[in-house]
């Protein structure tokens, strides 16, 4: 069985990698098309 701690720590490692996986969609997009993002 789990435990709801155990739960909670996977629910929220798995919201980091999301996060880091959109900033790094970001980055790649910021660097091929950089006029966009810094006009």
């Amino acid at each position: 069985m789990f435990n709801s701690l155990s739960i909670q720590s996977i629910c929220c490692k798995q919201g980091e990698w999301i996060l880091l996986l959109k900033i790094k969609k970001i980055a790649q997009q910021a660097e091929s098309n950089p006029l966009r993002y810094y006009s």
